[in-house]
């Protein structure tokens, strides 16, 4: 259970210590897209001006005080279009809040069927791996993390008995070529990096929700874009991403064998978590397994 959202007294005084000035509350709404975070739509007055405020409140599964590092330290320096960050507060609880300008009613990539939309996330991706730098205050994700996540998806299919025989040798293959290919050209991952945290604002990409970024292989985030889509569209989406993150050059030669290893780790990731997944979800992310272990050369197409 999501901890509560804070009462209105303890939300003013939060404000107040947050923007400087006595505050009034006007509004409080519910975010309509509810994530790992419980968190609210804050309209408020603030000395003479009325404000709209997006505040996240950390619990169990998230990490407020360091989502707002990273929009300071990493996406704010970079010149990328972000939500601002306005500021951030510890309660009397010892809970941390974050505040952020609240963007408005903006359409999500998943609610848009459009390939110029879609080419334009994976531009922005490219652009964003290019121009982010690498800070220490970011989590550092080693490639053997997601050897362990192939370890721990085989043994939670296997324990489930619904494990097909292909999935541990394949699980072995990508133990072979994870710790290689998932260390080169390591980068800012947004580390979340789907359809409903993909916003459009005139034609411009923003992108929420920053609390899973941290220091990894790129090619997981195009990973996780072209997941949301129709295979029918990666083509384009890879080809945007390269043109962005590399303009002044081919790609590095890998770079294909390195994005569908990146495919196969989250889809590791996936069944690992099975309850996570609604309806027949658990069974497609073992045919994609099986799909990109056949496309790698780690399969034979009738296993």
């Amino acid at each position: 259970m999501s901890a509560p959202l804070p009462d209105t007294a303890s939300l003013t005084d939060g404000l107040a210590s947050i923007l400087g000035s006595s505050v009034t509350i006007v509004e409080r709404r519910c975010n309509p897209e509810v994530g790992r975070s419980p968190s609210e739509i804050v309209s408020c007055r603030a000395g003479d001006a009325t404000v709209e405020l997006f505040c996240k409140y950390e619990n169990g599964r998230s990490t407020a005080t360091y989502e707002a590092m990273v929009y300071r330290d990493v996406v704010e320096p970079s010149g990328i279009e972000a939500p601002r960050l306005i500021g951030t507060h510890v309660d009397e609880t010892g809970r941390a809040w974050l505040v952020l300008e609240h963007l408005g009613e903006l359409p999500s990539l998943d609610r848009i069927d459009d390939f110029a939309s879609m080419t334009a996330a994976a531009r922005w991706l490219g652009q964003m791996h290019t121009a982010c730098e690498p800070q220490p205050c970011l989590r550092d994700i080693p490639p053997e993390y997601y050897v362990d996540l192939a370890r721990e998806g085989v043994s939670a299919a296997e324990r489930s008995g619904d494990a097909p025989p292909w999935l541990a040798p394949l699980a072995a293959r990508f133990e072979e070529l994870a710790p290689d290919l998932l260390a080169v050209d390591r980068t800012v991952s947004h580390g979340d990096f789907y359809g409903h945290n993909i916003l459009f604002r005139n034609g411009a990409v923003l992108v929420i929700d920053w609390e899973e970024a941290s220091v990894d292989a790129g090619e997981l985030d195009l990973a996780c874009l072209t997941d949301g889509l129709s295979s029918r569209y990666w083509g384009g989406c890879e080809l945007a991403y390269v043109r962005a993150r590399w303009p002044d050059g081919d790609p590095p030669a890998d770079f294909a064998k390195r994005l569908e290893v990146a495919r196969l780790a989250l889809f590791f990731f996936s069944i690992r978590n099975r309850e996570w997944l609604e309806g027949d979800k658990y069974h497609r992310y073992l045919m994609k397994l099986h799909r990109t272990g056949v496309e790698l050369g780690l399969l034979e197409p009738t296993s």
